[in-house]
């Protein structure tokens, strides 16, 4: 995308690998592109470690994916979607759309369609065909995390941002 920085949301900058070494060994290293997101490491640490599970977690522990064979399609089955924030914004990944808005007030900035677009070269949330997609990915997974968003904490890193160009 001919940028010099990493505070996107593209598929370069929010694809972390994640390389588990499991409490077992496997004959074979399995390889899954399911949806997942760092919040499922504690919960997967915790597991192995057979220690108390964590209250409220939000994560789902990942070694489940261990119990699959290579060549078994439901490897790569994740969550339906998964959130990525930064700076306020927030980006909704599901398998088949990546929607990224402005996280206080829900303005959209990006909508991909990653299956006719992978390289998410083509923007198309002003498509009025996406409308209906807009608003679903918005109500089914925005909306429930509201609440949890510290919008004090918020204004207040916005501010510290814009008033020292600081990300830090």
């Amino acid at each position: 995308h001919g940028l010099s920085s990493k505070a996107v949301f593209y598929e370069q900058a929010v694809r972390v690998p994640c390389i588990i070494r499991p409490p077992r060994p496997l004959t074979n290293g399995l390889v899954s592109n399911a949806l997942v997101e760092h919040i499922d490491l504690p919960v997967s640490m915790i597991e192995m470690a057979q220690a108390t599970p964590l209250s409220k977690a939000l994560g789902r522990s990942l070694l489940s994916y261990l119990e699959y064979s290579a060549t078994d399609p439901s490897i790569d089955e994740g969550k339906n979607a998964i959130l990525s924030e930064l700076f306020g914004q927030s980006t909704i990944i599901t398998n088949e759309f990546k929607l990224t808005l402005r996280t206080e007030d829900h303005h959209v900035s990006q909508l991909f369609n990653l299956t006719e677009d992978p390289n998410e070269l083509e923007n198309v949330r002003s498509d009025t065909k996406y409308k209906n997609t807009i608003e679903s990915l918005i109500d089914q997974f925005v909306v429930p995390i509201d609440d949890r968003v510290n919008t004090t904490g918020l204004k207040d890193y916005r501010e510290y941002v814009q008033t020292t160009g600081s990300v830090n």
